[in-house]
């Protein structure tokens, strides 16, 4: 017995009808090939119509050109109809293999069996997409030439430039979930049209100077007034007909305000999703992204501005809630969540220079935290290593700084991918109880953190030193006169570790860095130097 899976993309009425005769699996084929996403066959169909679709509209351009041979022309109309009948055949064989869920679910009579297959059919080619396929359609009949250049809209509806939000299913989204409301607005508008028609029509008939001659001219003149048109065409000449189109104008404002109202509300809601696409189909390099976000991390992005003040260092949250707050002019915040790999296209990761990932204070214990700080460096990583397997060669590796609430798990970060690890948690529990040991203390490391006047970097020995100092305690003198910088410490270029305070005569090389504090990075070729502006 085939099962039910009601839930998913796939429901029951995709499992073969009863029998394995021809028919039936030629059916299953059909229907598969038009209603189920994942099947291959459905791919290719969708690639063929659409590759026909722009032969069409290529079809539509050279046809009309004023210079164009007779017999060539009448070549490419028979060509276009030959396409046309490929789209009805199509939309065809979808409308056919459509099966209501209610013949699946209920125990039906034939005559209600019946209409559920009409009804099921009719409500499908109402659906907004179908419907564009049904007027491309229409154009077969001489007297519909006019909706022609409706093939557009289908080629739009083929195109998959949109991976996480597409605007036009989203359109078609907001009036599916909205339906009820749309159907209101819609009938308001028919009544007002209907009843302000009618009664112009037997208020103008008989009236010589009038110039509505039948109700057709009067439906189109309530029509063209109360959208606020007002082409002039038709017009009352009778007071009584003046006076039903002022009240028809007011029903107008009403009418406008109404569908103002409902279109602004259903579509704003959906189409803010689109935001989940303005990074990805951007060409932002080298930015910061932060994945996650919470809202005592406030000073972070108040430390970030102050780091990075340029615009032309972009920052981008990427959280799965939406905006809270205000964000300064560099920052932009992107919906998503950054612990699965395949939304990180949304911030464009592979084209990031670094990536801070914090711990969500949102009431969870440090080590379910971590846990998912840990699962979402894992993730960039192995994003980041398929990108390279695509061939996508970095000259500087992806920075990925890391939060970690608990030291247990530090190392695990470590193992995960993350170049570095702040223990946040325990950096400012430790500078409060040193502070209370060696009063003063807190207040410099305070100074160094906020950056406020003098802060520490990571440089390289200037390549015109000369000559080169053999041991630590020379480099320290040679850069505090020539730089007015004091060398805390030194880190070999490969080596993660940083040896602070070295002993005075410890040997240097010249492929050390140097830790310093000082009011400016005054020494470069550090890796994070390239990435500043006009140096990458």
């Amino acid at each position: 017995m085939a099962r039910e899976r009601w839930g998913g993309r796939l429901s029951s009425a995709l499992t073969p009808i009863p029998g394995n005769t021809a028919i039936s699996r030629l059916y299953y084929l059909v229907r598969r090939t038009f209603h189920d996403p994942d099947a291959r066959s459905k791919r290719i169909v969708e690639s063929a119509i659409t590759v026909l679709i722009i032969v069409s509209i290529g079809l539509l351009i050279v046809e009309n050109l004023p210079s164009l041979p007779e017999i060539a022309a009448r070549w490419l109309h028979l060509i276009d109809r030959f396409i046309l009948g490929i789209f009805a055949l199509e939309l065809l064989l979808r409308v056919a293999t459509v099966e209501p869920r209610a013949r699946h679910l209920f125990v039906l009579s034939p005559t209600a069996r019946v209409w559920e297959e009409l009804k099921g059919r009719v409500v499908f080619l109402m659906r907004p997409l179908v419907f564009i396929d049904l007027l491309t359609v229409l154009t077969l009949f001489p007297g519909l030439r006019a909706l022609r250049a409706i093939r557009l809209l289908r080629l739009l509806r083929s195109m998959r430039l949109f991976r996480y939000a597409d605007p036009l299913r989203a359109g078609v989204a907001a009036i599916r979930d909205n339906s009820l409301v749309y159907a209101i607005a819609f009938a308001v508008l028919l009544l007002s049209v209907f009843f302000g028609g009618v009664t112009m029509y037997f208020a103008e008939i008989g009236n010589e100077d009038s110039k509505i001659d039948h109700i057709g001219d009067a439906f189109w003149w309530a029509l063209v007034t109360i959208t606020t048109v007002g082409y002039g065409d038709v017009t009352p000449s009778s007071g009584v007909g003046r006076a039903i189109a002022s009240m028809l104008m007011v029903a107008g404002l009403f009418c406008i305000a109404t569908f103002a109202g409902v279109v602004s509300h259903t579509l704003f809601v959906n189409m803010t999703h689109i935001r989940k696409e303005q990074l990805r189909m951007s060409t932002r390099i080298g930015h910061i992204v932060i994945c996650g976000y919470d809202s005592i991390m406030q000073p972070l992005l108040e430390s970030l501005a102050e780091e990075f003040p340029s615009t032309e260092e972009p920052m981008v949250i990427f959280a799965p809630e939406q905006p809270t707050l205000d964000l300064p002019e560099n920052f932009t915040w992107i919906p998503g969540d950054p612990s699965k790999e395949n939304e990180l296209d949304k911030v464009r990761l592979d084209h990031a220079r670094a990536v801070i990932v914090t711990g969500r204070y949102d009431g969870r214990t440090s080590s379910a935290v971590d846990a998912v700080t840990l699962l979402t460096i894992f993730t960039i990583r192995s994003y980041m290593a398929k990108k390279e397997a695509e061939g996508q060669k970095r000259k500087i590796p992806l920075q990925v700084v890391a939060e970690i609430l608990d030291p247990v798990n530090e190392n695990h970060a470590l193992k995960s991918g993350a170049d570095e690890v702040v223990q946040t948690a325990r950096l400012g529990l430790s500078i409060l109880a040193h502070t209370v040991a060696m009063p003063g203390t807190g207040t410099a490391l305070g100074m160094v953190a906020s950056g406020s006047t003098q802060n520490l970097f990571v440089g390289s020995i200037p390549s015109d030193l000369d000559p080169f100092p053999g041991n630590f305690g020379e480099l320290v003198d040679h850069l505090k006169k020539e730089y007015d910088v004091l060398v805390l410490g030194i880190q070999h270029a490969d080596a993660e570790n940083v040896l602070l305070n070295p002993k005075h005569n410890q040997r240097i090389s010249r492929n050390v860095n140097v830790v310093y504090l000082g009011s400016d990075p005054f020494l470069g070729d550090h890796p994070g130097h390239r990435w500043k502006p006009g140096k990458l």
